[in-house]
Order: C-alpha cells, then structure tokens, then sequence
C-alpha cells in the first residue's frame, strides 16, 4: 500500500470516524521493472557464459578485428561455450 492510501486511511477513519472501503480508492501502479542492484540469490540464478579471456576485440578501421589473433580465438572458444551451454540448458 502507498503513502497515499495510507493518509486516506488515516484521515478518513481516525480524525473523520469515517468507516472507507480500502478497495473503492483507486491505486496508482507503478511500472514494474528489474532493480538496478541483483540480490545474492538471484546473481545465483544467473546462467552465465565465459570465454578464456575479456570478450572484446581491438581494431581502429573497419575490419581491422580479423587481425586481431587474440580477440578472434576469445570469441571463438566464447561461441563454443555458449553452444555447449545452450545445449545443455535445452
């Protein structure tokens, strides 16, 4: 219940002596969305993929990634985890 249904409460049934439904005051409903800190428990629930180091590649101009030697095996043993782990999951 928020504040505002709480003070109409108050002001309805202790200083008026008002007997109010609680489910004729209409709610106002705030948009559910994810918290911005996870708990311990879910962080738990995470399914996470990993590779053998930071996913990321280095390149200044278009293209420039495939001579990236490190950054493209990363990403390759990267896809296979992921495709180990979506079959596992399946």
């Amino acid at each position: 219940m928020n504040s505002y249904n709480s003070g109409l409460l108050f002001l309805y049934g202790v200083t008026l002596d008002i007997n109010l439904n609680i489910k004729q005051i209409p709610r106002h409903r705030k948009q559910r969305k994810f918290p911005d800190v996870l708990t311990q428990q879910e962080i738990q629930t995470l399914i996470i993929c990993s590779s053998n180091y930071w996913n990321m590649t280095l390149s200044r101009d278009p293209g420039d990634v495939q001579n990236d030697a490190e950054g493209v095996k990363t990403f390759q043993v990267l896809g296979k985890n992921m495709a180990t782990l979506l079959k596992q999951v399946r």
